[in-house]
C-alpha cells in the first residue's frame, strides 16, 4: 500500500505573495524540503501538481540558478543561489509578519486571520 503524501506545496505563503501558480508550487516544495533531493514524480506529489508540469519548469529553474539536478536525476534548491535566497527570505519574512499580526489585537489583523490571506486596501 502507498502512503498518501500531503501536498505542501498548497496554499503556501509565497502563493499568497505571487499568486498559486505551478512554479510557485515546486519552488515552494524544493524550499520547504531543503535537505532532501526529490525525482521529478516526488516534487509533483508533493507540489501537488502533474508531472509533466514539473518537468516543463525544471530546465528554466536550472537555467536562474534556483535548483539543481544530480547525476541520478534527483532535483533540489540551490541554497548558494541568491535568487534562491532571495525566494525563501520573502516566505521568511511572511511568516514573520504573519506571526506580527497574531499578536496584534484589532479587528483588521483578526478578519485577515480568519480570511487565511491578506488583502492589501
Amino acid at each position: 500500500m502507498t502512503e498518501k503524501i500531503k501536498p505542501i506545496g498548497e496554499n503556501n505563503n509565497l502563493s499568497l505573495v505571487f499568486g498559486n501558480n505551478a512554479r510557485i508550487k515546486i519552488i515552494y516544495t524544493l524550499i520547504y524540503m531543503e535537505d532532501i533531493k526529490l525525482t521529478k514524480s516526488e516534487v509533483a506529489k508533493h507540489a501537488n501538481v502533474s508531472r509533466p508540469t514539473v518537468y516543463d519548469h525544471v530546465d528554466e529553474l536550472l537555467l536562474m540558478n534556483i535548483i539543481k539536478e544530480n547525476k541520478d536525476g534527483k532535483i533540489y534548491i540551490n541554497k548558494n543561489s541568491n535568487l534562491a535566497k532571495s525566494i525563501a527570505n520573502v516566505e521568511w519574512q511572511f511568516i514573520k509578519t504573519w506571526a506580527d499580526w497574531e499578536n496584534k489585537s484589532d479587528d483588521k489583523n483578526k478578519k485577515l486571520q480568519k480570511l487565511g490571506k491578506y488583502k492589501h486596501n
